[in-house]
């Protein structure tokens, strides 16, 4: 009874042994092996790193200690200072990085992803500040950034750039600025509309000018023409009835003395003025003889 206890008892702590002593890297992850809480190194002194499948190890003895080497993600904060307009901000980045060198990373950082989130905002906040405005080229960026993180068996896979975060008064003066910016371009508008205006203005008022001009010259020609042709119809007038022309002339002398009931003159009786009113009987027989000659 006792020597199948013993041997039930061998068969668990085999089977224990067994189970401990095999273990699964999954993909996307690699693994170190410490014994005795040391790291086991090979016989060249370089540490071992397990890969991706099923491995075995010491029971008891040694573990295993896995690291995700997939892309991880680091949000940065890189201060900045614009000289020319005096504003202080953050630029804002998100950083993609993944474990290239287990043994080294873990060396450098302990293993400790807050150490070495720590490390990596650390150096790249620096060379950002020195180097984003200076290298257009996102890949170039991404060498020299990576060559600075090999230490830390870290390799840079992206720096995409979000945006700058201004604080309160950098965001009011930046406002500022472009609110003198507006009213600047505001005042020039109506400077070229007022312009544009008096432009507008004046070459109506020089097109006026030569209209009338124009009509001025035009009713100056028809009054001399009306002119002409009255002192034509007169001068007919005259050469076929001298007599009767003279009454006409006086006809309207009369007319335009006395416009108004107001109109008063003070004459001599000697003047011929009156003509006509003191001698009735010459205005008949002149129109009798027009009126024979007809």
């Amino acid at each position: 009874m006792s020597r199948r206890f013993w041997l039930l008892g061998i068969l668990v702590v085999a089977v224990f042994a067994l189970t401990s002593s095999v273990f699964t890297v999954p993909e996307g992850k690699q693994a170190l092996l410490f014994q005795f809480g040391h790291l086991k190194v090979n016989q060249k002194g370089v540490p071992v790193v397990l890969e991706p499948g099923l491995h075995i190890k010491l029971p008891f003895v040694a573990q295993a200690r896995q690291f995700d080497i997939r892309a991880q993600a680091l949000s940065l904060n890189v201060p900045v200072h614009m000289s020319k307009s005096g504003i202080d901000g953050n630029a804002e980045y998100e950083v993609y990085w993944k474990i290239s060198e287990l043994a080294q990373f873990y060396q450098s950082t302990g293993g400790a992803w807050q150490q070495a989130d720590t490390l990596l905002s650390q150096l790249l906040t620096g060379h950002l500040n020195l180097t984003a405005n200076l290298v257009d080229d996102n890949t170039l960026l991404l060498e020299s950034a990576s060559a600075l993180t090999k230490e830390l068996g870290i390799t840079i896979l992206a720096i995409n750039y979000k945006g700058l975060a201004l604080s309160t008064n950098a965001l009011n003066t930046t406002y500022q600025i472009m609110r003198d910016a507006q009213e600047q371009d505001a005042k020039k508008l109506r400077m070229n509309g007022k312009l544009d205006a008096d432009k507008i203005v004046s070459d109506a008022e020089g097109q006026s000018t030569i209209i009338i001009a124009e009509l001025q010259a035009n009713a100056s020609k028809l009054r001399a023409d009306g002119d002409a042709q009255a002192a034509k119809i007169y001068s007919n007038a005259y050469s076929k009835d001298p007599e009767f022309y003279s009454f006409l002339i006086s006809l309207e002398a009369y007319v335009a003395t006395f416009a108004t009931k107001k109109d008063v003159l003070i004459l001599t009786p000697d003047m011929q003025f009156f003509n006509y009113f003191n001698q009735p009987q010459a205005q008949p027989q002149t129109q009798l003889k027009s009126g024979q000659t007809h």
